[in-house]
């Protein structure tokens, strides 16, 4: 069992590593970056329970209190529809199924920035949405 002061322990833990980051972040001058928000499309009902690890790109940011959004970016052809893998293990097959008619479904990627840089996000968001022309209508489902 912990203590209250265990739980602040780990705060103060989490919290010197997140000002460690930030600062890294700052000494590369970095105002945005652009990386996955999902390591798949988005997955069938029932499915995020087993496949959680697909939103592993979101941890770090999310714990650290980063501002962060997504903007649809492709969709997935009918040729990505299948998941290749040498494994044999129950990811594997769940992220099978996952794809499985999959075709259609809207593809993006994560815009980070700083804690408290929303409306530098936002603008992020709006010239990547400008720059791929993403507006095709959602697929009949």
């Amino acid at each position: 069992k912990k203590s209250v002061y265990d739980l602040w322990q780990v705060v103060a833990s989490r919290n010197a590593a997140r000002d460690k980051y930030i600062k890294r972040w700052q000494d590369m001058e970095l105002d945005l970056v652009v990386c996955p928000a999902l390591g798949l499309p988005a997955l069938p009902h029932g499915m995020s329970s087993r496949l959680n690890q697909a939103c592993s790109y979101t941890f770090l940011y999310n714990n650290f209190g980063f501002t962060a959004g997504t903007v649809p970016v492709t969709r997935v052809r009918p040729d990505e529809e299948t998941y290749q893998s040498d494994f044999k293990d129950s990811l594997t097959s769940d992220a099978r199924k996952a794809l499985e008619g999959s075709a259609g479904l809207p593809v993006g990627v994560q815009v980070v920035g700083l804690p408290y840089h929303e409306e530098l996000v936002l603008r992020g968001m709006r010239e990547i949405e400008r720059g791929v022309g993403f507006a095709a209508p959602m697929p009949q489902l």
